[in-house]
Order: C-alpha cells, then sequence, then structure tokens
C-alpha cells in the first residue's frame, strides 16, 4: 500500500511537472502556441460532429450534407364526405399500403370526420361538412370476396351524434346520420367496386331512429 501511495505521488508530481513545463513552452515559444491552437480546434470540430450524431468523414462524400429525400410510399384511399352545401365530394387520403382491408375501412371511417392535412388538401377544395365521429362504433369489419358488412355499436352511435349535435346546434340528428352513412358506404364502394355494404347495429340487422338511410338493406354501387 505504501508503494502504491509513492508511485502515485512520483505520478502526480511528474504531471506538474510537465504542466509547468508546458506553461514555460506557452509563453516563451510560439510553436507551442500553434500546436495548443491547432489541437484545440481539430479536437472541438470532431466532438462537435460527434455530439450531433454526423461522423466528420461525411464531409468527405459529395451531397452528405443534403440527403436525398425517400420515396413517399404511401398509397391513396379515396374518403367520400360532403360541403356545407350537401355536395358529394371525393377526397385522396395517404395510408402506409400494407394496411389490411378491414383496417382500411376502418381509417376510411376515421378520415370521414377528420379534416385532410394541407398537403392533402387541395387549393382548390370547397369546405367540407363536419361530421361526427361514428367510426368509434365499429365493433367489427368483414371484408369478403364480393362484399363488406360493418358491426356498430348503437350506444356510441347515440352517444356521439349528442356530442357534435352540442357543438353543432344548427344540424339536425336526421342530416348528420344520413350523411355520414352515405358517405362511408360510397368510399367502400369506390375503393372495392363491384362489391355489396350490408351493415349491424350490435350484431343484428336492424334500422336506427332518426336515419333515413337503410341499414337492413345490402348497398350497391349504382
Amino acid at each position: 500500500m505504501q508503494r502504491l501511495r509513492e508511485r502515485f505521488r512520483a505520478y502526480v508530481s511528474s504531471l506538474r511537472q510537465a504542466f509547468q513545463n508546458y506553461q514555460q513552452n506557452l509563453n516563451q515559444q510560439s510553436s507551442t502556441r500553434f500546436l495548443t491552437f491547432a489541437w484545440s480546434c481539430a479536437i472541438s470540430f470532431v466532438a462537435f460532429f460527434l455530439l450531433a450524431a454526423f461522423p466528420p468523414v461525411y464531409l468527405l462524400l459529395p451531397g452528405a450534407l443534403y440527403p436525398a429525400p425517400r420515396a413517399d410510399l404511401r398509397v391513396a384511399l379515396p374518403v367520400a364526405t360532403f360541403t356545407h352545401g350537401g355536395k358529394p365530394v371525393l377526397v385522396d387520403r395517404f395510408i402506409h399500403p400494407d394496411y389490411s382491408a378491414e383496417e382500411r375501412i376502418k381509417l376510411m371511417a376515421h378520415f370521414i370526420s377528420q379534416l385532410p392535412s394541407p398537403g392533402e388538401y387541395p387549393a382548390n377544395m370547397p369546405d367540407l361538412m363536419p361530421l361526427p365521429h361514428l367510426g368509434l362504433a365499429i365493433r367489427k369489419v368483414w371484408k369478403t370476396e364480393n362484399g363488406v358488412v360493418i358491426d356498430l355499436r348503437r350506444k356510441t352511435i347515440d352517444t356521439e351524434v349528442d356530442v357534435f349535435l352540442k357543438s353543432h346546434a344548427t344540424k339536425k340528428k336526421s342530416e348528420v346520420l344520413d350523411a355520414w352513412f352515405q358517405a362511408f358506404t360510397a368510399g367502400i364502394l369506390q375503393q372495392y367496386p363491384g362489391s355489396y355494404v350490408e351493415y349491424r347495429l350490435d350484431g343484428e340487422v336492424e334500422e336506427l331512429e332518426d336515419l333515413d338511410f337503410a341499414l337492413d338493406r345490402r348497398h350497391l354501387k349504382p
């Protein structure tokens, strides 16, 4: 233990002497000042790029500072909705191509009640009609070879419509219900031509109060 202490003291003493020699040379020799400045710049340069997660060697590669834009792999999902004047309109929303048919239909239901992003909203697109978030009422979606079956929760439909009408007092319940189901059905038939659309309420074929749109029959593209 005593030997370790002596060695440590000798090491500290040599470091102190080396630092004193460096200070003396720094004050007296211009070459020492130049090397100190050069090493400081080099260390600062490397440290900056390492902290920024950008290795300095990339500076030697042409175009490394301006990486090429990534390809947009999303695909268009047609979403039908209405303008404030009640005119039907089709808006392309963009999603990942790996979504299944059932997932695409659920996304379509949610997109009906959401405004498009600036990149998806054409400059000449009119104001879209606000609609309740009835996509939250979907219990299950079945996509078969020839059709689409959607099962919805009646209680969630009533809740979402009531919440919507509190913020849009000028709208009527039958108006927003008909508009949503018409838009949802039209979007599905646009995405899957030749298919039919059927609805269920809590697993049963039933009608919905205050709704002119027929939920108890099969819908086909005209």
